[in-house]
């Protein structure tokens, strides 16, 4: 542990509130698996209908799984201590490096706002999307630092993880999708200025 993960902990020990404790509580929801499965069988589902495929629940069910294996391997090769479980609001014992709400919320919610902003028409749209997906990832951080689930490092480490994976895995389903369908007009266009 750092003398900023302990800094940052306390910090946050010191500034906690009944009222935002209730919601601390609602949006570390969001990271977790309970929601972000039928979240990637929702959305995959979506895509399906829309655009009837099922590659897109294909890269977002290896984007989860991949997040959730890579997580749990690194926690257990690193077995790093939690913060202390009195000052901690609610109940955690697996071990607490890389964050795995940070690491699957950040994965789950950039392949999400991914592959609903490549279906999307209207750069404003898709970037709601992108925006509103962001949000969601630094929000799920703060509530487990607020909560005193994990140190500020797990936490910045579980994002870094869970963005660099979907990146990786949307990237490649990306390129194959344009590659499958050819190149854009618009790059094309783009091209023939130069």
């Amino acid at each position: 542990m750092s003398g900023i993960d302990r800094s940052v902990f306390e910090w946050f020990v010191q500034h906690r509130e009944s009222w935002l404790t209730t919601i601390m509580q609602v949006v570390t929801t969001l990271g977790g698996s309970a929601l972000l499965i039928p979240l990637v069988i929702g959305v995959g589902a979506w895509c399906r209908w829309r655009g009837r495929s099922w590659r897109p629940l294909a890269v977002l069910g290896a984007v989860y799984l991949g997040a959730w294996a890579a997580s749990n391997a690194i926690k257990a090769l690193t077995d790093r201590a939690r913060p202390p479980a009195d000052l901690a609001i609610g109940h955690y014992d697996s071990p607490a490096f890389p964050s795995g709400h940070a690491t699957h919320a950040a994965a789950v919610w950039v392949a999400v706002a991914v592959v609903v902003a490549s279906t999307t028409a209207g750069r404003r749209y898709r970037s709601a999307i992108r925006a509103g997906g962001g949000s969601i990832i630094v929000l799920v951080g703060l509530s487990r630092l607020y909560l005193g689930a994990h140190w500020l490092t797990d936490v910045l480490a579980g994002w870094a993880l869970g963005a660099l994976w979907a990146l990786l895995v949307t990237g490649w389903w990306y390129r194959e999708s344009v590659e499958r369908a050819g190149p854009h007009p618009g790059f094309s266009r783009r091209r023939d200025r130069r």
